[in-house]
């Protein structure tokens, strides 16, 4: 008996794949009519969305759109932080400088899914400074657990700006050491919501600092 749980991750890592390609024009007209293989306009251009197989012990990533890598999640209840350190090991993993979460919002189609970013990732995206701040969309800001929030309607507007600001040869993106994504500071909280200095959310959502019956954050 199939399992629904993947066969609807499946789904929509496949609709995310298919309304990424189509508004960043990769695909040809009469796609629906095609395979996946085919309906690429040129199946070796480095821009395809494609969706990727597991292989090996370590993950990277449910979509590959470079330079980001695509965590898709279909599921009613959310827990951002933990994808958000997932998506970030499997860019590690995948040599790919970013990673995102895409969360599918029900009863919407995709482009109004809840694409969440790290606040460490939108600022290295923000500090080349060849990047078009213009392109960045006026989202929203978690500050208890640091990622902000935009549609893929917008990410899709952010991936075509990054990729027309750097180079066509893929290789020239720096690529961060891996300690950006796995490592943590000294004065780093374990769960990476915030540093302990300035934490600003319930302490109860903190693992090592809640339920110890503090009122106020730890301080480092």
């Amino acid at each position: 008996m199939a399992n629904p749980s993947k066969a609807r991750g499946t789904a929509w890592e496949s609709l995310t794949r298919d309304f990424l390609n189509v508004t960043l024009g990769l695909y040809r007209d009469n796609w629906k009519d095609l395979t996946p293989a085919q309906r690429f306009l040129n199946a070796l251009d480095w821009r395809n969305i494609k969706r990727q197989t597991q292989e090996g012990a370590k993950d990277v990533g449910d979509l590959h759109a470079w330079p980001f890598i695509l965590e898709a999640k279909d599921v009613k209840s959310a827990a951002v932080p933990t994808w958000l350190h997932q998506a970030d090991q499997e860019a590690v993993n995948a040599g790919f400088p970013y990673g995102v979460v895409i969360h599918k919002v029900r009863g919407k189609g995709p482009a109004l899914a809840r694409v969440h970013i790290s606040s460490e990732t939108r600022r290295r995206l923000s500090a080349d400074g060849a990047f078009p701040m213009w392109a960045l969309p006026l989202a929203d800001l978690n500050t208890r657990s640091g990622y902000w929030t935009w549609t893929l309607a917008e990410f899709t507007k952010v991936l075509a700006a990054v990729r027309q600001v750097a180079s066509l040869d893929v290789a020239s993106f720096d690529q961060p050491a891996a300690r950006v994504f796995t490592g943590q500071r000294d004065d780093e909280c374990p769960c990476v919501l915030r540093a302990p200095a300035d934490y600003d959310g319930p302490m109860e959502d903190c693992p090592v600092h809640g339920r110890q019956g503090t009122s106020s954050p730890v301080q480092g």
